[in-house]
């Protein structure tokens, strides 16, 4: 695999994990009541999510794009005499990654936790990730940074990460909208039903 394409495949998992990131706090910040349909959507978006990611932090040979196997190739290719400031910034990446130990850790355990565990609890499940969702906005923008850097220094460009949050969003405002609807339109239709009833008490 080129080079180029190694990095343009990391980019494009970054996107997609970041549009599911979007697509979970806006939903949190709509501050919905409980509904399981938007339970649903928010499980597989943390889900997806999840994945994404796991292929970008995992140190491991399954993982085909990991940012780990990136550096690796990198600092081998461009040694400290040939690209002196790349050099630099690649060990100044791996630090980061060493930094973000305890975030990756915790995306490891959510995981495992989607693969075992979202038949159960789905609510209770939901409450108890919410919290992690700063530390891994904060996570997908550095990687970003990084590999943006790593991108412009090596081909002179810079890689747009560009959104498509429109669709999402509005589905997702459709969706609360027309349940806020249907639950007026049948509290409107049990009140006429009540009222023509108890009228006809009355007659």
């Amino acid at each position: 695999m080129e080079l180029k394409e190694h990095i343009e495949n990391i980019n494009f998992l970054i996107h997609n994990s970041d549009e599911y990131r979007y697509c979970i706090q806006y939903i949190y910040d709509k501050k919905v009541k409980k509904d399981e349909s938007l339970d649903f959507i928010l499980i597989s978006s943390w889900s997806l999510m999840t994945i994404e990611l796991c292929k970008i932090i995992e140190d491991s040979q399954a993982q085909h794009f990991n940012v780990h196997k990136l550096l690796k190739r990198l600092e081998s290719s461009y040694r400290k005499d040939k690209r002196k400031k790349l050099f630099e910034y690649i060990h100044d990446f791996s630090n980061f990654l060493e930094e973000q130990k305890d975030t990756f850790k915790s995306i490891h355990i959510l995981r495992s936790k989607f693969y075992a565990h979202t038949d159960k609890n789905k609510s209770d499940f939901l409450s108890k990730i919410k919290h992690n969702l700063n530390d891994i906005k904060k996570l997908i923008e550095q990687l970003k940074l990084h590999m943006n850097y790593i991108y412009g220094e090596l081909f002179d460009i810079h890689f747009a990460y560009q959104y498509s949050f429109d669709g999402p969003q509005n589905l997702i405002d459709f969706y609360i909208k027309g349940v806020e609807q249907f639950k007026k339109e049948t509290l409107d239709d049990f009140q006429t039903r009540y009222e023509t009833k108890d009228a006809n008490k009355n007659q």
